[in-house]
């Protein structure tokens, strides 16, 4: 429901930011066409993105998976405990005093390590197709947002609103929103993978700037590039920052700890 939502939310507030934009905009003036700029031109051109969009999708995907990833976990603990007491309750005394003295356990996936594994596995899995669907979603909403917003503001038929977009959009809208969504539920991941997937929007945002420089002018471009890389620059000094710092403050493994000592 949140990617419906924020989709359409997204769509039409980046429709209507174009639209007060081109209004504004004095394009008979040669001076304003070819050095001028205003502060709505920039934030039109910045968030009616390739990266934008990207972000959205990413974004959707995250939020579409925090929450559940939470209760899962929670549940996943609750049945790993019970099938380890019930396990633990049809073993032989002669087996659980073998264990205690040997520090042997049992294997397989039956132990709550095991369990916790197992699980998680399904949860990855499960929470990827979550993000992925919820991607796609938000863009494919956000498209026909866009549409039927353009179509108020330009005062025509409200039932011509989708001959606006072209029918690329919504295949790109499930092409790279899915993939993009998925992204997203990775983003709360441990490790490289996590790493990776917070940094996906910033360098994505980056990139862009220098392959599809934005504005229609020199000026509009030079300041929507330091916008963007300045922000892009921030956003992932803090990531790594956090990821480091992160990796710092995590307690030594079995072997560490073992040669401590």
């Amino acid at each position: 429901m949140s990617a419906l939502v924020l989709g359409a939310v997204f769509g039409a507030a980046t429709s209507l930011v174009n639209a007060t934009s081109h209004h504004y905009a004095d394009l008979e003036s040669e001076v304003a066409t070819t050095s001028g700029a205003s502060v709505i031109e920039i934030v039109s051109v910045l968030i009616d993105s390739g990266w934008a969009w990207a972000g959205l999708a990413v974004a959707m995907g995250w939020l579409a998976t925090r929450t559940k990833g939470a209760q899962t976990e929670g549940a996943q603990t609750k049945r790993a405990q019970t099938k380890r007491a019930q396990t633990e309750g049809v073993q032989t005394v002669e087996t659980r005093t073998r264990e205690a003295w040997t520090g042997e356990t049992r294997t397989g996936g039956t132990g709550e390590d095991g369990l916790g594994r197992e699980h998680a596995g399904e949860n990855r899995s499960g929470t990827l197709v979550h993000g992925a669907v919820a991607g796609a979603v938000a863009l494919l909403t956000a498209t026909p947002a866009y549409g039927f917003a353009d179509t108020v503001w330009r005062g025509e038929p409200l039932a011509t609103w989708y001959l606006s977009e072209s029918p690329v959009w919504w295949v790109a809208g499930v092409v790279f929103g899915a993939p993009l969504g998925a992204v997203g539920a990775c983003v709360t991941r441990p490790g490289v993978i996590g790493l990776l997937a917070r940094m996906v929007v910033p360098v994505g945002a980056a990139v862009q700037m220098v392959v599809l420089p934005p504005g229609r002018n020199e000026r509009i471009t030079v300041i929507g590039q330091a916008v963007v890389w300045t922000l892009a620059a921030l956003f992932a000094g803090f990531v790594i920052v956090r990821f480091l710092g992160g990796r710092r403050s995590a307690p030594p493994g079995p072997e560490a700890a073992a040669q401590g000592e």
